[in-house]
């Protein structure tokens, strides 16, 4: 008597090994399918407009034997704002990326959600991280510490601010 024994195997989000004898299957080995994690950092990052940000560092991690490369794209860039390398570069698995972020002069103020949306064949994953603009101040001050000194603050206009000048006694806009 002879017995007839199958061996099947397939790809879902876990390998799996089935082996069937005499009309019965049974799994012996399940693994996990390789992957990566895609991680930001810093996850927020400050800058005055026009002044370029300091790196931000894009790292993936592979997992479960994962030795692919992975196609990274930024979302959500406010306009005025430039990435480098562009909002679309890859990785390999163990490596990361530092992109820098260009805020020019006609940027907007305020803070923006940028989505950093990474795949590799049929596996994606998504992290996000928040860039913030902030207006250009500038002071200054004239006098020497006496009750006629004067201290003007200025928010460039561009942005809708404006310029006012104070002294000990009264505050005058120009």
């Amino acid at each position: 008597m002879s017995s007839r024994c199958s061996v099947l195997a397939f790809w879902s989000p876990v390998l799996s090994l089935l082996v069937g004898c005499g009309g019965a299957t049974s799994p012996i080995i399940s693994a996990p399918a390789p992957d990566f994690n895609i991680s930001v950092s810093p996850s927020a990052i400050f800058t005055a407009v026009g002044v370029a940000t300091s790196p931000v560092t894009l790292s993936v991690t592979p997992q479960n034997g994962f030795s692919g490369v992975v196609s990274v794209t930024l979302l959500g860039i406010p306009d005025g704002v430039t990435a480098s390398p562009s909002g679309n570069f890859t990785v390999a698995a163990g490596s990361s990326q530092s992109v820098t972020l260009s805020v020019s002069d006609s940027a907007g103020v305020g803070t923006s959600p940028l989505s950093v949306i990474a795949t590799s064949g049929t596996v994606a994953h998504t992290t996000q991280f928040t860039l913030t603009a902030e207006a250009i101040v500038h002071t200054y001050q004239s006098g020497s510490g006496t009750a006629t000194d004067t201290a003007r603050i200025g928010l460039e206009t561009m942005w809708g601010g404006t310029i006012a000048e104070v002294s000990p006694a009264t505050v005058e806009p120009d």
